[in-house]
């Protein structure tokens, strides 16, 4: 009987584990996510860049140019998993951005160049 009530228990437990992991709010791996990523080019003197976004599978997607003293924002359909942000400068060494994970939809990403400083907000 004990053990009957045990293995109830148990099965019970299971049933409502499984439940709980089945409506977390993470995303699915692979699952595709808006994302807007904002680049300040706020480097000093006249320096345009070209913009890169690397995946963490070493996909590089250019986002295209940014010339000196100007913000772009770029609205991209991503998959979740994680990313770099690359700014390319003719005769320069390129500046690249902390690795930063798409997770959330509408997730909007500020870089400013000057500090390499990536900051996060929400849509």
């Amino acid at each position: 009987m004990q053990r009957r009530i045990f293995l109830s228990l148990t099965a019970l437990f299971m049933i409502f584990a499984t439940a709980g992991c089945a409506t977390s709010s993470s995303v699915a791996t692979g699952e595709t996510l808006e994302v807007q990523l904002q680049v300040d080019n706020n480097l000093r003197g006249i320096a345009g860049v070209s913009i890169y976004l690397l995946s963490d599978t070493g996909g590089r997607r250019s986002l295209g140019p940014l010339e000196s003293n100007n913000r772009q924002a770029y609205d991209r359909t991503l998959r979740s998993g994680d990313y770099q942000l690359v700014a390319s400068r003719v005769g320069a060494d390129d500046i690249v951005s902390e690795r930063f994970r798409v997770d959330t939809d509408g997730l909007v990403v500020i870089w400013a160049l000057a500090q390499n400083q990536l900051t996060f907000a929400q849509r």
